[in-house]
């Protein structure tokens, strides 16, 4: 993948992510696993140049990735499915659909007990 392929966030907070609640956007990916499809918001300096970069990239059979930092600081890609401008007063908004894997991002450690431990070797 190229950069070409990629839409960056240079500077910020990790984006948020919100559940997207439309049957469309799952329509959008086939395949035998569960997908998490999920909404971020960027604001862009230039909306128009990043969705042209989506589209091209989708027009010749290739993925898109967001690329980020996580809250833990790490750099993280995820698959783009869809892509959307929209203009606010401050400026161009880039509205973009995610496939996330929930094993790869909701990873919940909890507290372990004697019971979790197996001392047994086989």
């Amino acid at each position: 993948m190229t950069s070409e392929n990629e839409i960056t966030i240079i500077d910020g907070p990790a984006p948020t992510f919100e559940p997207a609640n439309t049957n469309w956007a799952l329509g959008l990916v086939e395949s035998a696993n569960p997908h998490h499809i999920v909404v971020t918001r960027l604001r862009a300096i230039n909306g128009n140049a990043l969705l042209e970069r989506c589209h091209r990239a989708w027009q010749h059979g290739e993925p898109m990735s967001l690329h980020y930092r996580n809250e833990a600081g790490l750099e993280t890609y995820a698959p783009i499915i869809a892509a959307q401008k929209e203009r606010v007063p401050e400026g161009d908004v880039l509205v973009l659909w995610i496939d996330l894997d929930p094993q790869r991002f909701e990873i919940e450690l909890g507290p372990l007990d004697d019971d979790d431990w197996d001392d047994t070797q086989e």
